[in-house]
């Protein structure tokens, strides 16, 4: 009986030390395989129409699934077939091609989301924006934007401060460019600047799927016109969530769950061995009490 029960207790100890390093491995290092998608973008402009070349390469250690990249330019967007795979060291190439009007001349924002997940479907993406210059010269005169990176919660504010440095008052636009994780639910402001005028904006933003303890990067846009020439102007700025007090382990870690139900397995098993070992040495003290008797 004695040792149907030390048999027990070291089973029972043997489960809380699996599942105590389950819960480490998983709220430690929620992301311990690294999906790291880096692209290269190309652009050629013709008279009549652009040319967009992404180059899209997995770097990371582990493979991405179900990848869609969305391009968007002057009003339109285009977004590519689905990628189902792309295991660690490759690269895929994606090729668009968008159509320019005759009268637009300047720069215009060219704007680039990968979206992709992990084998437990967490979801990842990867923005870029970038001002694609058309049929003019550029211009040298900017507007002075300051916006600091944000560490995010639940829900933040992201201060942006422009000044016009210009001797032109200038109607222009800000807007926030942020992935699909976060949401902002009024993300354009119209202002009117004077020459040597500066203001400040705030943009609230709020998580819709962005996973804690990761860092992600958003734009803010500035768009305005000088006589009939469109110009764009990109500052980029950091968004860090938090990490949050949530067990992955309980979620979709597979590999985690697996552990524990054959750790549960185990457990039943040495039971049921000693359980067994304990009635066998039972019957036969009864049989040779038997015998004596």
């Amino acid at each position: 009986m004695f040792y149907c029960k030390k048999t027990i207790n070291q089973s029972g100890m043997c489960f809380l030390i699996l599942i105590t390093a389950c819960l480490i491995i998983n709220v430690k290092q929620p992301y311990a395989e690294t999906i790291n998608i880096q692209s290269h973008l190309s652009v050629i402009t013709r008279q009549d129409k652009i040319d967009v070349r992404l180059i899209i390469k997995n770097k990371g250690n582990t493979a991405a699934y179900d990848i869609v990249s969305r391009i968007r330019f002057l009003g339109e967007l285009k977004e590519s077939d689905l990628i189902h795979f792309l295991s660690s060291g490759c690269s895929e190439t994606i090729s668009m091609v968008f159509d320019l009007q005759k009268n637009i001349e300047g720069d215009y924002p060219l704007i680039v989301e990968i979206q992709f997940h992990d084998m437990n479907l967490y979801p990842f993406y990867s923005l870029r924006c970038s001002p694609i210059h058309i049929r003019s010269q550029k211009l040298t005169s900017r507007l002075a934007v300051g916006v600091s990176d944000v560490e995010l919660s639940a829900q933040n504010s992201i201060n942006v401060k422009i000044a016009n440095e210009d001797n032109l008052d200038k109607y222009i636009s800000v807007q926030l460019i942020i992935p699909n994780a976060f949401v902002c639910e009024n993300n354009t402001k119209l202002m009117f600047l004077q020459k040597g005028q500066s203001a400040d904006m705030d943009y609230c933003i709020s998580k819709k799927d962005a996973l804690p303890a990761t860092t992600h990067i958003g734009y803010v846009l500035i768009t305005y016109k000088v006589n009939t020439i469109s110009y764009s102007q990109v500052t980029p700025f950091n968004i860090y969530v938090k990490p949050g007090a949530r067990v992955f382990f309980f979620e979709k870690n597979f590999v985690a769950i697996t552990c524990i139900f054959f750790g549960l397995i185990w457990v039943l098993f040495l039971t049921y061995v000693s359980f067994k070992k304990h009635c066998i040495s039972f019957l036969t003290k009864h049989e040779k009490f038997c015998i004596l008797i």
